[in-house]
């Protein structure tokens, strides 16, 4: 993927292909307006449980307009084309979604929280395969969505933050 934009510095700035988990969730939604209003972001995967009544609709449908990314309950698919997993959702959806982040390369996010020691020791052990950055707290939360994702400070190849 080597799509471009341009920002107000006039300097080509890579377009980082994002993905939510969770999307027709309140912070999902949120989060896809976040993305929609970043420069250097575009929407690239819709994810929720394969029995949400969002399925197949469009993930922007929240937010009154059109994204072009129907919301799945397929992982795989819904991450095919993205570079990073953004995920507010709950431990066990969670930790499924970072195993095919792990198979496809897909760095993410998580701001899920109620993990058990257990649990965080598994995302450890992904997180050596798959650049994570672990944020559970809410003032990380609400500053993540404030600065609409700067993703540049996650776009290293194999780092992890935990």
């Amino acid at each position: 993927m080597n799509h471009m934009t341009q920002v107000a510095s006039s300097h080509p700035v890579p377009l980082h292909a994002v993905a939510v988990a969770g999307a027709s969730g309140r912070m999902g939604h949120m989060l896809i307006e976040a993305i929609a209003n970043a420069p250097d972001c575009r929407l690239t995967g819709a994810l929720d449980l394969a029995s949400s009544t969002a399925v197949g609709t469009d993930a922007g449908a929240a937010m009154g307009k059109a994204s072009g990314v129907l919301v799945t309950g397929d992982l795989k698919l819904g991450l095919q084309n993205s570079q990073y997993l953004i995920d507010f959702t709950r431990p066990e959806g969670t930790l499924a979604h970072l195993k095919i982040c792990q198979a496809l390369g897909v760095k993410a996010v998580i701001g899920t929280t109620g993990f058990s020691d257990a649990e965080k020791n598994e995302i450890k052990a992904i997180a050596k395969d798959v650049a994570i950055v672990m944020a559970p707290n809410m003032s990380v939360r609400a500053h993540i969505v404030q600065v609409n994702i700067v993703w540049k400070d996650i776009s290293w190849p194999r780092k992890r933050i935990l």
